[in-house]
């Protein structure tokens, strides 16, 4: 396995060709399977709407396009076998990137894996998981937007009005951010430990949208385990672990499917809390120009996430890095697509949402599954005889407990 990350955008290279910054990502052998996770880095609002993608290339082949900043992007590639005569040397495959259009405020980096193990992520998973990260950072941006145009000027809910939407805002960017990291692969050697969520309460002064509060916290904190969790599969299947694999999975099915009920939710908490909104004197048929939300942008980009938002991630526990992604996220959104008339824009991004469905293993994962429940059932069984003579061992796997906190 290789993994790492880069920044090779360089100002040499913007000198060079202004148009088109590239680089190499990492070179494999014939018939390799590599996953790149790339990610699109920007200090300039509005990214999302300039058209500079970044293009994954195999030898000179396009192989993946990602036009969304912020947000990470997972690409998997399988080189060609060759055929090449006995004691020739094997020809390297390139795996290169531009970044079209390229203007000198962007940057990208990188995250690779050379044939990864099997994973029980479906395609449709994946894609559910990008769209709703792609439609959380539209929402995010949308109320973040309200916040700064819609909320009173004046009154006994201005402070409330400002507090609700700045943390529901990052809050939605956060999730976004979660979401996209769902689709990676990452391997995880700590596969001994179940991870859990972080369950937290929300602040006493958050009394508007605090439905949505709670299930996108809620959706981070699953969202976060279940990434852990799912490393961990890969990690138990990389080392042969058969009754770890089957631990992993079991905790992968259990999350993602409570994970997909909160995504169900949300549409209808999004309502409420719009509704709320304009109770608070947000008007019913609010109008936000492309100015406005260009404004909204720069000021996050300048200034970063409201204090409500930021405390919510300190007790989610959530790292600098998080907040710099959902942050990002909130500044690159397209201004065109988030223009337009309020709550009637929201509710049409949360009707883009979907739930990626049950977690099911894939076919090549069954057999091992079940020689693995097989395991468990007969660790099981040991364990119920020991107890019936009072000696059931305390800790399990060498030393390690069944169940800790991530």
């Amino acid at each position: 396995m290789v993994s790492h990350s880069l920044f090779r955008t360089t100002a040499i290279l913007g000198l060079l060709c202004p148009a088109i910054a590239q680089a190499d990502i990492v070179d494999i052998n014939p018939g390799d399977v590599v996953s790149i996770t790339a990610t699109l880095n920007t200090t300039d609002p509005n990214e999302n709407g300039e058209g500079e993608p970044i293009v994954i290339t195999a030898d000179g082949a396009t192989i993946g396009v990602d036009p969304n900043y912020a947000i990470p992007g997972t690409f998997t590639y399988t080189a060609p076998p060759v055929i090449t005569a006995p004691g020739s040397p094997i020809p390297k495959v390139a795996i290169n990137y531009y970044i079209q259009g390229y203007d000198g405020d962007e940057s990208a980096s990188f995250s690779t894996t050379v044939n990864p193990p099997p994973t029980v992520k479906t395609a449709a998973q994946i894609s559910a998981w990008n769209n709703d990260a792609f439609y959380l950072g539209l929402i995010g941006g949308g109320v973040a937007s309200i916040g700064a145009v819609g909320c009173p000027f004046s009154g006994p809910y201005i402070v409330l009005c400002n507090s609700a939407t700045g943390a529901i805002g990052g809050l939605s960017a956060m999730a976004a951010a979660y979401f996209a990291k769902l689709a990676a692969d990452p391997v995880d050697s700590n596969y001994t430990v179940i991870a859990t969520p972080k369950n937290i309460q929300l602040p006493a002064n958050l009394t508007v949208g605090t439905n949505l509060a709670s299930d996108e916290s809620k959706a981070i904190a699953l969202a976060a385990a279940l990434i852990t969790s799912f490393n961990r599969y890969q990690g138990a299947m990389a080392a042969g672990d058969s009754y770890w694999a089957a631990q992993q999975l079991a905790t992968v099915i259990s999350y993602s499917n409570q994970l997909n009920r909160l995504i169900d939710n949300l549409p209808s908490d999004l309502r409420a809390f719009a509704n709320q909104l304009i109770a608070l004197g947000v008007p019913a048929n609010l109008l936000v120009s492309t100015s406005s939300v260009f404004n909204t942008e720069s000021q996050i980009a300048s200034y970063g996430l409201s204090p409500e938002a930021l405390n919510l991630f300190n007790l989610l526990g959530l790292s600098s890095g998080d907040i710099q992604t959902a942050t990002q996220d909130l500044y690159v959104q397209n201004i065109n697509d988030l223009a337009g008339q309020y709550p009637a824009l929201l509710n049409t991004f949360a009707a883009n949402l979907q739930a990626p469905g049950s977690m099911v293993p894939e076919p090549g994962s069954l057999s091992l599954f079940a020689a693995s429940l097989a395991a468990l059932l007969f660790a099981r069984r040991r364990r119920a005889a020991a107890l019936f003579i009072g000696l059931l061992p305390q800790r399990l796997q060498g030393g390690q407990t069944l169940v800790q906190p991530c």
